[in-house]
């Protein structure tokens, strides 16, 4: 399944006539970003405490949170359920399938409202992002404007918003990993941006010659980490970089490595076994998790289509796995790992996953999912 047919990425080509600065690095590049949709993390009870470390003698496991139902909208939920957010309340958010509305789901996990109404929809969300005071800003790409919600998830404002905002750092300003096309900042993939949309500082460069057509090696998935800082790292490396936002220098890299991860420039071509690539990271306790799909262990290549076809989930679970990874921060060493046979959805700073099914009456289903680090040996 073409990458392109689960990812909303919609490139803006209009000319920024601002004067920016740029970050520390070679002479920038320029095009094209893989979208990360990022949320802040919630506070959230576990059946048991997770390790505040990255020992050696750790595995993964995951905790299951909630099932979201659309039972009382039947066919709501999107096929790839990319963002989520949770209030202080512990009521979820998760955008619509035409992603024109947002859905408030109960903590039983049924609809109990919407947010967006057919007088006044949005026409593509494409981030829910959340602040340490507990409001949300709804990212609407088609229009590009920025909608700011309360704690209680009433509207305070909503403006004109340019750059796609994966995250907030915070509460200040926001991380918009997409290449931005004019001559002075083309190639750079980082940019902070202010409360107002305007572009403080571009940074992101590491390095290599750029190729306009290597996009897993130019682009860059994101999510905060302590300080104020983020980590950054180019889909089909697994090479993990610490920035400064606000000054644009490089603080730290971690070059981890792995026996099974394959450096790769480029998406495949339809019918070619599928490269892995860097879908997510999150820093949490001195860790960084790192999501990567991979080709299903089972992969075969698929028959040939002459027509576009529609999203089909299973088909996705049937070409791709999805692995998790916690990795060291001090020693950059890989010290747990765990293959799933089915897609996890999880985007920046929401350390929740979500995978998706059907149930035999016909209702659409999102498990929510809290990933934790435990000792190996013990049991539930």
């Amino acid at each position: 399944m073409s990458h392109g047919l689960m990812s909303h990425r919609l490139m803006s080509h209009r000319r920024n006539r601002g004067k920016m600065k740029t970050g520390f690095g070679s002479r920038p590049r320029r095009l094209l970003c893989v979208i990360a949709l990022s949320l802040a993390p919630n506070a959230e009870a576990q059946s048991r405490p997770p390790l505040k470390s990255c020992p050696d003698d750790s595995q993964i496991e995951l905790s299951k949170l909630i099932t979201l139902s659309d039972e009382r909208h039947r066919g709501g939920i999107p096929l790839h359920p990319m963002s989520i957010a949770r209030t202080e309340a512990g009521e979820y958010l998760l955008p619509s399938a035409e992603l024109d509305r947002l859905f408030v789901f109960d903590t039983t996990g049924q609809i109990i409202r919407t947010i967006g109404t057919p007088s006044q929809p949005f026409k593509m969300i494409t981030a829910i992002l959340s602040a340490p005071d507990g409001s949300f800003r709804v990212y609407d790409r088609m229009s590009r404007t920025l909608s700011v919600l309360d704690r209680d998830l009433t509207l305070l404002r909503k403006y004109t918003f340019r750059y796609y905002p994966a995250l907030l750092v915070e509460n200040k300003y926001y991380i918009h990993n997409e290449h931005i096309t004019t001559p002075e900042l083309a190639g750079y993939p980082l940019h902070t941006i202010d409360e107002s949309g305007a572009v403080l500082r571009s940074f992101g460069v590491s390095g290599d010659v750029y190729r306009a057509d290597e996009p897993l090696r130019n682009d860059r998935v994101v999510t905060s980490s302590t300080g104020g800082m983020v980590w950054a790292a180019p889909p089909g490396k697994y090479l993990l970089e610490r920035w400064d936002p606000l000054r644009g220098l490089r603080e730290s890299s971690l070059d981890v490595q792995s026996a099974w991860f394959r450096e790769s420039a480029r998406f495949p071509r339809r019918g070619q076994r599928p490269s892995p690539i860097i879908e997510s990271l999150w820093e949490v306790n001195g860790c960084i998790w790192v999501l990567l799909r991979d080709a299903d262990s089972k992969w075969r290549a698929p028959p040939e289509s002459q027509t576009e076809r529609r999203f089909d989930p299973d088909e996705y679970d049937r070409t791709y796995d999805f692995i998790l990874e916690v990795v060291a921060i001090d020693t950059a060493k890989v010290v747990a790992s765990r293959r799933f046979d089915r897609a996890l959805w999880g985007k920046g700073n929401s350390f929740m996953l979500m995978t998706r099914r059907s149930t035999t009456e016909g209702l659409t289903e999102v498990d929510v999912w809290q990933p934790q680090l435990v000792r190996q040996g013990r049991k539930r």
